[in-house]
């Protein structure tokens, strides 16, 4: 087995630890990333090659979608897999013979607790190995369609930052009925780890843990009704669409 990376940023640095921790030697995983003084740090910190790997059996491109056109993956034949993690860019964008699966996954693949949204209209025992060792980073939901994969990468993808903006605004409003910024933030990042803990551990469904929290006649009910009332979900799903709105702008510019 042997792995090229074609740059390698964040998210692609917790897959290439993935890949090392699964048995892959690092003499046979070679970075490519336009970057001497990059090349050479990922070198130094992890000891893998650098430079181009002639017929390697799996691809990760961790480029920008406009990038794709100025990369040679037309060099690549049916015994490579390469591993698009691209916004927006659709399979057939790819011109080459090589293998493609599309994969969408999220930061949290670094805590092991991530979601990958997998497209593939192919197989092979490399696309096999590589879904089952990605299972370590969290779940992998497989995708019907390109377009399932997309739609719902507004949601698993971008979901992180909508907790983020959830909690900044309460943490705002902590301030304002008269909390202090310290504190809030600390209450608030109690609020995100315990309610998963207290979803994961109990093994509740969320409609069975708001049930346990807000009792019929009581204020956590009342505001529940507000959210309601107010069209939260439909306020969540304006998002989801302009994200989804965005994506498309991407796929046809790519």
């Amino acid at each position: 087995m042997t792995i090229q990376f074609i740059w390698c940023w964040k998210l692609g640095k917790i897959f290439l630890e993935l890949f090392l921790a699964s048995g892959i030697e690092k003499e046979n995983i070679s970075v490519v990333t336009g970057s001497t003084e990059r090349s050479q740090q990922l070198e130094h910190e992890y000891g893998v090659q650098v430079g181009k790997i002639e017929s390697p059996s799996l691809v990760f491109l961790w480029i920008k979608p406009q990038q794709l056109n100025e990369v040679d993956i037309w060099i690549y034949d049916e015994n490579t897999l390469i591993i698009s993690p691209l916004a927006g860019v659709k399979s057939d964008k790819f011109k080459t013979n090589a293998l493609v699966c599309r994969i969408m996954p999220n930061i949290l693949l670094q805590y092991n607790h991530g979601t990958t949204l997998v497209y593939k209209n192919t197989e092979s025992e490399t696309l096999n190995w590589f879904l089952e060792i990605l299972t370590q980073k969290g779940n992998v939901v497989d995708c019907k369609t390109e377009d399932e994969l997309n739609r719902l990468a507004t949601i698993s993808g971008c979901g992180p930052a909508y907790f983020f903006a959830f909690a900044e605004a309460i943490k705002e409003l902590w301030g304002k009925h008269g909390g202090d910024i310290e504190s809030g933030q600390k209450t608030l990042e109690n609020l995100l780890m315990g309610s998963a803990l207290y979803i994961t551990e109990g093994k509740k469904t969320f409609t069975e843990s708001i049930s346990t929290v807000a009792s019929k006649w009581g204020i956590t009910q009342k505001a529940l009704d507000t959210f309601a009332e107010k069209g939260l979900k439909d306020i969540i799903n304006a998002w989801i669409i302009e994200a989804y709105n965005h994506w498309n702008t991407l796929s046809e510019s790519a």
